[in-house]
């Protein structure tokens, strides 16, 4: 009995961890395939869920400095696998003051980084890909036509 207990709680934790953290849900899939086309492609039509506003968050970001940057206290960021280490995004997307989707992001699914702090709204985000080869290895950089941010190694 109790080693049933223990394989159903160790299951429900091992399911509660990996891209889908945050509660609300949803998948990677469609973005990582937008990235690995190489073609430019428009956020919003790769998302099945509305969104007013589009955040990076890149490596090493404090709870606090997740929060400060979406303009009210979320208090999940601290759920993501690559907001204290690199190999990664954390990806939130936010619609009236709400998450309503949010999930890490692997650098081999789109380098993220270069759509810098600041929120991107579906308007602005017609995104293209540029790979860049390094040590032998393709990077797909995610960008805004026209912009690159200060934090881009490009």
């Amino acid at each position: 009995m109790r080693r049933g207990l223990l394989a159903v709680a160790l299951a429900g934790i091992v399911a509660g961890c990996g891209p889908f953290w945050d509660g609300v849900g949803g998948s990677s899939d469609e973005i990582a395939d937008a990235v690995a086309s190489g073609k430019p492609f428009r956020l919003a039509d790769v998302t099945d869920f509305d969104w007013d506003r589009f955040y990076v968050v890149g490596p090493y970001m404090s709870n606090e400095h997740v929060d400060r940057r979406l303009g009210f206290d979320w208090g999940k960021a601290e759920n993501s696998d690559y907001r204290l280490q690199e190999g990664g995004s954390l990806l939130v997307f936010v619609r009236d003051g709400e998450v309503v989707h949010a999930f890490d992001q692997p650098n081999t699914d789109g380098y993220f980084v270069c759509l810098g702090n600041e929120p991107v709204t579906p308007e602005q985000a017609m995104l293209r890909v540029k790979q860049v080869r390094e040590g032998g290895v393709a990077l797909d950089y995610v960008l805004r036509p026209g912009r690159v941010s200060r934090s881009c190694p490009l």
